[in-house]
């Protein structure tokens, strides 16, 4: 898989994490006087445990490069879980009292093999309260040649008392520009043939995660019909187009059977396809160019009867309130039918030639500042 296959084996090749990995260097060249204990946070796929491991290798490389680690020498290659100087644990497992007194050992077994040791908590924020509280004692009685690291997508329920002995590293979602250039280092290296339409639509749709960009581009490579890669990715892209032609033709049949249909999808889908869908409209708008070829008409059609007041749609999805509303569907429905009723009295705008009654958006807005 090619998640594995180009899982970053130097620091260059962790893309959009220049805040963290430069620390991570500096704690690399000046491994003595640095902090013992640090805290990786940040949402999923953004490489967090990939540099708990980089971090492991840099300290035990051989290479006198300046760049540590080398990704050449026998510690860079090596399978980390065979290696003396690497132990990572899953916090789902051994995040209870019982199992942390237990590790206690792992601790401050010294190791003659090598030089430094780094043990990850990988979702360290699982580990239970009490289980936090049996670790302060041992974070602050570290061997000497230890660094322990916690990986989480939650860091607001790792304790204050551990997150105040360590140094806090914030790892952040990637533009889609830095999914995109990431992608193609991996469709050269390949040699697989695809275009640019479609790694745009695997960058957005992963959200800034890179493990799951990586993923849609193996999927992709596998698929022997390519054609059928957006309907296989982007179940909900229709049904909410469907959704946004039925709002502006005021038709409430369409609108509530719409609904229906989007809320069987997964809510996490529906909420990705929504914000891809406005982003498509506000290109299509702003450029006069549909980026998708697979519903073209579908955003020929919405483009026609949205056009300005797509970016008013775009400001209520951005709220705080709105993005919870994906949570559940009966919050979900709720959001999307007060979007029926805010913008059904609307009078749909012209994405070319004499506009109708109303006007755009900007229109209406600079009528209302006079």
């Amino acid at each position: 898989m090619f998640t594995q296959q180009y899982r970053s084996r130097i620091f260059d090749e962790l893309y959009g994490q220049d805040a963290p990995v430069e620390i991570l260097r500096s704690i690399i060249r000046n491994p003595i006087n640095a902090p013992r204990c640090l805290v990786m946070s940040g949402d999923f796929g953004t490489g967090k445990t990939t540099s708990a491991r980089l971090l492991a290798r840099g300290l035990n490389c051989k290479s006198h490069s300046e760049k540590k680690p080398c990704g050449i020498c026998d510690i860079c290659q090596s399978d980390l879980s065979f290696v003396p100087f690497y132990q990572e644990f899953d916090s789902g497992d051994v995040g209870n009292v019982d199992a942390i007194k237990e590790m206690k050992g792992v601790f401050f077994t010294a190791s003659t093999v090598c030089d430094w040791r780094v043990i990850v908590f990988d979702e360290g924020h699982l580990i239970s309260k009490p289980a936090q509280g049996q670790l302060l004692k041992v974070l602050e009685d570290l061997p000497e040649n230890m660094f322990v690291i916690f990986c989480s997508t939650d860091v607001e329920k790792i304790e204050n008392t551990i997150r105040s002995r360590s140094v806090e590293l914030v790892f952040r979602t990637l533009t889609v520009e830095e999914i995109t250039e990431n992608l193609k280092r991996i469709v050269k290296s390949e040699n697989i043939v695809i275009s640019d339409e479609i790694l745009y639509y695997i960058a957005i749709t992963s959200k800034g995660h890179v493990r799951d960009s990586v993923m849609l581009l193996d999927l992709y490579a596998m698929m022997e019909d390519k054609s059928k890669f957006f309907a296989s990715v982007r179940s909900a892209e229709s049904k909410v187009l469907d959704y946004l032609l039925a709002v502006r033709t005021v038709d409430e049949n369409a609108v509530a059977e719409t609904i229906v249909e989007l809320v069987t999808c997964m809510l996490e889908c529906i909420k990705n396809d929504m914000y891809l869908v406005v982003n498509n409209l506000i290109y299509s708008i702003s450029c006069n160019k549909i980026r998708s070829s697979y519903f073209e008409d579908l955003y020929k059609k919405a483009s026609a009867v949205w056009n300005q007041d797509i970016f008013k749609l775009f400001t209520i999805l951005m709220q705080d309130w709105a993005v919870n509303s994906f949570k559940s569907d009966t919050t979900l429905q709720a959001l999307l039918w007060l979007i029926y009723n805010q913008f059904k009295n609307c009078a749909p705008t012209m994405s070319s030639g004499s506009q109708k009654s109303g006007g755009s958006l900007v229109d209406r807005n600079r009528t209302a500042a006079r």
